[in-house]
């Protein structure tokens, strides 16, 4: 998925049963295509501070839209 084709980035936290911990799964939304794209993945991960540091970059950009999804209630974010 190319990065102008994203309209939305949507970030939940989730708790994953395999690991016993919360995660946060990250939703893009495509402008064309399929209606959604799925990436989640623990803070743990080998080099999830460059990930999440890439993906703010391109949403900075490409002008994308964040939002936080806590118990049940959108809010706007301007990063992960």
């Amino acid at each position: 998925m190319r990065w102008d084709n994203i309209r939305l980035i949507r970030v939940v936290p989730t708790y994953d049963p395999a690991l016993r911990k919360r995660v946060r799964t990250i939703s893009l939304y495509p402008i064309t295509g399929p209606k959604l794209r799925f990436l989640w993945f623990t803070d743990q991960a080998i080099e999830a501070g460059r990930l999440i540091a890439m993906i703010n970059r391109y949403a900075a950009l490409h002008k994308i839209k964040i939002e936080s999804i806590d118990s049940g209630v959108r809010v706007p974010v301007t990063s992960i």
